[in-house]
């Protein structure tokens, strides 16, 4: 009998923004949004503080005379004493943490232009030592990652174009600090096989500025992914846009496995980020990119993504541990949507929902009852159970031949009936009438 392969351990990932507050000068402007859209794009946990202030700065600036109070919403979530006086904010890192496998906490912070290199656009800390420092202490090391991540995040956005170096010996940005967040998980005695927790500091020019938002957020996205997938992930080339794709009656069986290939090392990241990167690497491999075509379902039509599907449900009968069918074409119907959220097509707020409830928009009838369920989930704050039920009593809606009379039917919903739909209920409503009237 073959050897079996050991379960990967799993990956967690924690996006932290302890100042998202955004009120100017004294918190780190636009760090709740820049987290908000890589978790989007990383399907991964976030803590985005937007109530407390930092407990700095003059009378004038009503900042509680820079006396921490969470009566007051006055709090530096980034220093360890005042983080501990929050209601939720401690218990909300453990609850991640503490799952199964490593988390990797990246700390979004902002850093005012002319406290950073010309040039670079990120600080990374984490906890490397001040070796040119003439008190003792400041020279020893508190590293909170492994050389790997350490090197490897700072290559990795780079390599995207984000101009990263470590922190200054001498600066307050090594994340280093005893005092600081980004040192209180070895303070609490976890392990780097349980938590590996970096501190980065994004500049506001080109990054943090907002028409640098989106691009910036894709950019940090891709590198934290990177550095996260397996070691043996296959450099994937460039093949350049459509014009490569074989025709739909054809089957491409070198693109295929090539495909194949790709998708094991995603799959393997247990971190829920991996259904919405498939869905985008099937697009982007077997429709060109092009989110129009992908959105005719045409799943059946593509030959190659059939046969790449076959296999993979072959692979998932031998070991049992490959997605179906469904999944998968879950994950292109995610990366559909995303990418309505990225133009702006869908309600900004989508953001906002976790990964369980943007699994299930998917299948809503249509794109206005989409839009409608997106901002009604947050307003409701729907559980996924909730959300459900909503999407079939909306797909009934629409497609029933029978309207009670006690139906209590809004101006938003008969907008999005087509012309047939509403002659109709027209139709059934007098016809309702008539039978009355005669009872």
């Amino acid at each position: 009998m073959a050897d079996e392969v050991p379960a990967q351990n799993p990956i967690n990932i924690l996006l932290i923004a302890p100042h998202g507050v955004e009120d100017p000068p004294l918190d780190d402007i636009n760090t709740a949004q820049l987290t908000c859209y890589i978790k989007d794009h990383l399907g991964c946990d976030a803590i985005i503080n937007m109530e407390y202030r930092k407990p700095t700065g003059s009378k004038k600036e009503k900042r509680n005379n820079r006396i921490p109070s969470v009566k007051a919403k006055v709090l530096d979530l980034n220093k360890v004493h005042q983080a501990k006086q929050h209601p939720t904010f401690i218990q909300e890192i453990k609850d991640v943490v503490e799952k199964d496998g490593t988390t990797y906490v990246f700390w979004i912070h902002g850093i005012h232009n002319d406290h950073i290199k010309k040039g670079i656009d990120c600080y990374i800390g984490c906890g490397q030592p001040d070796t040119k420092s003439k008190i003792k202490t400041e020279t020893e090391e508190r590293y909170t990652a492994k050389k790997k991540i350490r090197d490897g995040i700072l290559t990795h956005l780079n390599n995207q174009g984000i101009r990263t170096i470590h922190a200054p010996e001498d600066s307050k940005y090594r994340g280093w600090k005893t005092t600081y967040m980004n040192q209180w998980f070895r303070l609490e005695s976890y392990t780097l096989e349980q938590v590996q927790s970096i501190q980065l500091e994004f500049r506001h020019k080109g990054v943090r500025s907002g028409g640098s938002l989106q691009p910036a957020s894709k950019k940090i996205a891709a590198a934290i992914s990177a550095l996260l997938a397996p070691s043996t992930e296959p450099e994937v080339v460039d093949e350049g846009p459509a014009k490569e794709l074989v025709a739909m009656d054809g089957v491409d069986d070198e693109k295929v496995e090539k495909a194949y290939e790709h998708l094991k090392t995603i799959f393997v990241k247990h971190f829920q980020n991996a259904m919405l990167e498939c869905g985008q690497y099937l697009i982007e491999a077997f429709y060109g990119g092009d989110y129009i075509l992908a959105q005719e379902k045409k799943f059946t039509g593509n030959k190659s993504l059939s046969k790449l599907i076959k296999r993979i449900q072959e692979d998932s009968q031998e070991k049992g541990d490959a997605p179906s069918r469904t999944w998968l074409y879950d994950a292109v119907n995610l990366a559909i949507d995303n990418h309505l959220y990225e133009q702006k097509i869908l309600p900004s707020v989508y953001g906002q929902l976790g990964h369980s409830h943007k699994v299930n928009l998917t299948s809503a009838p249509n794109e206005d009852v989409k839009k409608a369920l997106v901002e009604e989930t947050v307003r409701e704050k729907h559980s996924v159970a909730r959300l459900r039920e909503r999407i079939r009593e909306e797909k009934q809606k629409l497609n029933s031949t029978h309207i009670s009379l006690k139906e209590i039917m809004s101006i938003d919903w008969l907008m999005r009936l087509t012309p047939k739909q509403l002659e109709k209920i027209k139709t059934k409503t007098i016809a309702m009438e008539t039978d009355q009237r005669h009872l």
